[in-house]
């Protein structure tokens, strides 16, 4: 990454894919606080975030398990217009869920318009984390009759 920064950093004109790509490399690397920081950077430089980058920050909040950062971001993305992106709102359940505020987790989890995998999966390990097994193993089983419902199987 820190060879990432260098040229990134040398690169005279830095567009959202750029930035997107730095956060995204520091988020998947499980460097959160260094998102953060070229977040705030970039927010200082006058870019406008998307939901991809802004979902990325999120996850790194969930990876240094910052839930004060992560809920100003939470307030940020709604600001913004992002508060129901799917990317963005599955970032948020995450998140939410690694830092073990298990019941924001569940209350963006609720508001979801659409879920997907990744929106089930989130929550379900999140609880299975923190020591709510049966609580997990029930919302695995609400998961399979939701994916059941919208293939139109019986069961």
């Amino acid at each position: 990454m820190d060879e990432a920064w260098r040229v990134f950093d040398e690169m005279p004109n830095k567009d959202e894919i750029s930035w997107t790509t730095l956060i995204v490399g520091y988020s998947q690397n499980c460097m959160g606080n260094e998102a953060l920081s070229a977040f705030k950077l970039l927010r200082n430089r006058g870019v406008d975030p998307d939901q991809y980058m802004l979902a990325s920050v999120i996850s790194g909040c969930g990876a240094i398990t910052s839930e004060i950062h992560g809920r100003q971001l939470h307030s940020y993305s709604i600001k913004v217009g992002f508060g129901s992106s799917l990317f963005v709102q599955n970032a948020l359940v995450d998140m939410y869920s690694k830092n073990g505020s298990i019941k924001s987790a569940h209350k963006v989890f609720g508001f979801m318009e659409n879920r997907d995998v990744v929106s089930w999966t989130s929550l379900i390990v999140g609880l299975a984390q923190h020591g709510m097994g049966e609580k997990a193993l029930f919302l695995f089983d609400q998961m399979r009759m939701a994916h059941s419902a919208l293939r139109g199987d019986a069961e």
